[in-house]
């Protein structure tokens, strides 16, 4: 094998590396959800992921992603949003969409317990991130639901 082509194989693993790597970071939950949203779990929080479910891979990233976070501690999640009272129909969405993505009811915010915050891009409910905030449990749950 020549010298020229092992060097240009070895920087083609070097770059095919490197940008799964990115891809990695960029796609993560934290990073995603500051791209996307433009916020992220404060760190004083300790917010370990536990469950996560999605539609599956699509051709331009649309589709429902959710996502449970185990939190250590509450107060920084307390003031991450505006918290409200659980709307029904915040509600019946999130049942919905869970429901579509298959949830096993102990994976599901328990809207009783739970606040609620929402926020749309560009005015669409279909694009559309949910918040339920279970401060006794110390979880949060997140439904994205991408146009």
């Amino acid at each position: 094998m020549k010298p020229s082509f092992r060097i240009a194989a070895s920087l083609a693993c070097g770059l095919l590396a490197a940008a799964s790597l990115g891809w990695n970071i960029l796609h993560s939950d934290p990073a995603a959800l500051q791209a996307n949203w433009g916020f992220s779990l404060p760190a004083g929080a300790h917010c370990a992921l536990v469950y996560e479910q999605d539609e599956g891979a699509s051709f331009h990233g649309d589709g429902l992603r959710y996502h449970v976070f185990a939190c250590q501690t509450v107060d920084p999640i307390d003031g991450l949003f505006p918290w409200a009272e659980a709307d029904p129909e915040q509600t019946a969405q999130a049942g919905r969409w869970l429901d579509v993505l298959e949830v096993p009811q102990a994976q599901r915010p328990i809207a009783g317990q739970c606040l609620t915050w929402e926020i749309r891009q560009n005015d669409d409910p279909r694009d559309t991130l949910l918040a339920f905030w279970d401060r006794e449990a110390g979880r949060l749950f997140i439904l994205e639901s991408f146009l």
